[in-house]
């Protein structure tokens, strides 16, 4: 019978010391590797996270600071619209001859002209969309759109004049007065104004 041989019987009871020192060698080198790629891949992320958020927060400033301007910008121009003496002028000698309307007759004849007009305004008959849109109010009014009227120094950006989607006036009844377009409603009030009442 013959004796077994030596080297088998050492395979089958464990591994030698040859496969020990490289399995600990590998552990020893691969165990920090995988915690310093997992501690610089953390940080990484952190750093970019920090990154993209000053990155996103001065965005958020600059745009801020643009919209400051621009909000500002189209507050003084609407300004000066309404402080115009030609538009002031124009209102106030249509208030004032609303109310010289003494009686109740004349004012409801007032408020059926206004339906009229109204009326003929949504079918865009040429003489009523004419005197709106090509009086010399809505001439202002382009002009202050196309910023001929702004300040020294100041441009109108497209920006703004993008922004601006009906340009348009009113007297104290509401009714259309002069703008840019047909788009605007003829009657922008539900009742008429006499003598500080409101009236159906």
């Amino acid at each position: 019978m013959a004796s077994p041989n030596p080297s088998r019987t050492g395979l089958r009871k464990g591994w030698g010391l040859q496969p020990k020192l490289i399995l600990s060698m590998l552990m020893v080198g691969v165990l920090p590797l995988l915690v310093g790629l997992g501690m610089a891949f953390w940080q990484g992320s952190r750093e970019i996270q920090e990154v993209n958020g000053e990155s996103f927060k001065a965005l958020a400033a600059e745009t801020a600071r643009k919209l400051d301007i621009l909000v500002a910008e189209e507050v003084a121009r609407t300004s000066r619209i309404a402080r115009d003496p030609t538009i002031v002028t124009e209102l106030e000698r249509r208030r004032d001859a609303l109310n010289n309307l003494r009686d109740q007759k004349n004012l409801r004849a007032v408020r059926a002209t206004i339906n009229d007009d109204a009326a003929r305004w949504e079918a865009e008959e040429p003489g009523i969309v004419k005197a709106v849109t090509g009086s010399h109010l809505a001439n202002l009014l382009r002009s202050y759109y196309s910023g001929s009227q702004s300040e020294q120094e100041q441009l109108l950006s497209q920006v703004v004049r993008a922004a601006t989607k009906l340009l348009f006036v009113t007297d104290t009844q509401g009714s259309l007065v002069a703008a840019l377009t047909t788009r605007p409603k003829y009657s922008n009030g539900r009742s008429v104004v006499y003598r500080g009442r409101l009236l159906s």
